[in-house]
């Protein structure tokens, strides 16, 4: 599989040799990023209804028989293990057999939107094999996000970037010894207009870059050294993925990843694009190798992505109520189901977290999430042939009958968008 389809096809590798310079204009002040369960997963159970979330642009579970990714190349597989899913009953197995049929190796999903965010968040859930060994350079693997202009290819490695047709940021990690254990070091492998290597340049939690070592005062006056991560391997890690494109002419570029929740870096300061219309568009996770330092198979997993506008957070959980909790709550949700009072039956399934009746809990919150989206489809309707005053009443109505259930906030947001007109 060519690099065009890899996992390289959203980071677009064009930097400049030109010399790192921060100076150019003021620097501006960053207000503090969430950390935590405080994000747009903390409002949604398991994940159940999020990505009817207004601030959601992209949900896979990888539940389905094909994955919502628009572009899935080099083989990938959804698997049903148990001990390889994250949530659910499946996940995203990449793995790369050894030997291999050739020297560049990839594969992996991408995601295109027509329409592209100055502010984009990636989030998800990965594992590294148990005896995956990896190395680099030539070597990536994790989640990405990266801009690309109208009528630039998706993937141009080499081309120098200039401000104003791509940027591309991944989530990776970096080994080049044998005493760092695999996978290395986490880092963001980033590609913007003032990089000072052709393929790419690290950074690194601490302020540490690479290659060529770095400016300490690049990131700025309120940049916060933070400790180097290696991810343990055989073990489910959240991670997530900021990226804030700067103001054309400012310095409030800024990327950033989280840990388990933990905001484990934060890049301030930064220069992405020099004109407005260059947004994240892209987004993407795999496991690609063009190397020949990898000696053995090696293997990643990806499950329950999200991408959204706002940070996103881990899946949110509970303490275990136990079975017989569990069962007790399923029962009040059938009867609250059978007298049509959907609202109540949420309530008593978002109290459902027995191994055995979680999965059928969700599959009935996902019945009522289509009955509110149903709802608001009629709402929006009835909105777009001016019949405001009926609308304005369809979406109160929803608010009324499915109070506490987060797809609702959708009429909420209808109701304040027709106040502002």
């Amino acid at each position: 599989m060519g690099l065009e389809r890899g996992l390289l096809a959203v980071l677009l590798l064009a930097p400049t040799l030109a010399a790192q310079d921060t100076t150019a204009a003021a620097r501006p002040m960053f207000a503090p990023l969430p950390e935590g369960n405080n994000g747009i997963a903390s409002k949604y159970l398991g994940d159940v209804g999020i990505d009817h979330d207004p601030s959601v642009v992209l949900f896979d579970d990888f539940e389905g028989a094909a994955v919502r990714f628009d572009n899935n190349w080099g083989g990938i597989v959804l698997t049903p293990k148990p001990e390889n899913v994250h949530g659910g009953k499946q996940a995203m197995e990449c793995a790369i057999g050894y030997p291999r049929s050739t020297k560049e190796t990839g594969l992996g999903v991408n995601h295109h939107f027509k329409e592209g965010y100055d502010t984009l968040f990636l989030r998800y859930y990965a594992k590294f094999g148990k005896t995956t060994e990896l190395w680099h350079g030539g070597t990536h693997d994790g989640g990405g996000i990266g801009a690309v202009a109208p009528g630039q290819p998706d993937a141009s490695p080499g081309i120098p970037a200039d401000g104003r047709s791509k940027y591309g940021v991944l989530l990776d990690t970096w080994r080049s010894e044998e005493k760092t254990p695999s996978p290395g070091y986490l880092a963001t492998y980033s590609y913007h207009p003032e990089q000072r290597h052709q393929w790419g340049e690290h950074f690194y939690p601490t302020g540490r870059m690479a290659p060529y070592g770095g400016n300490p005062n690049y990131f700025g006056p309120q940049f916060t050294p933070r400790p180097e991560i290696i991810p343990d391997r055989d073990k489910w890690i959240c991670y997530e993925l900021m990226v804030k494109a700067n103001t054309p002419g400012k310095r409030d570029g800024r990327i950033a990843f989280w840990v388990d929740g933990k905001l484990a870096a934060d890049f301030l300061n930064l220069r992405l694009r020099d004109v407005d219309a260059l947004k994240s568009n892209r987004v993407s996770l795999g496991l690609y190798t063009q190397n020949d330092l990898i000696r053995g198979p090696i293997v990643m997993w990806y499950d329950d992505v999200v991408v959204a506008t706002s940070y996103i957070g881990p899946v949110a959980t509970r303490k275990r109520s136990g079975p017989a909790k569990s069962a007790q709550e399923m029962a009040s949700a059938h009867e609250a189901l059978s007298r049509g009072e959907l609202s109540k039956a949420w309530s008593h399934l978002d109290r459902v977290d027995a191994d055995d009746l979680l999965r059928t809990a969700q599959e009935l919150q996902k019945k009522i999430i289509d009955q509110v989206k149903q709802r608001l489809g009629e709402a929006q309707a009835l909105e777009s042939i001016g019949e405001l005053n009926d609308a304005r009443e369809a979406y109160r109505q929803i608010l009324r009958e499915f109070q506490g259930i987060p797809a609702a906030d959708g009429a909420k947001a209808r109701l304040d968008a027709m106040r502002k007109r």
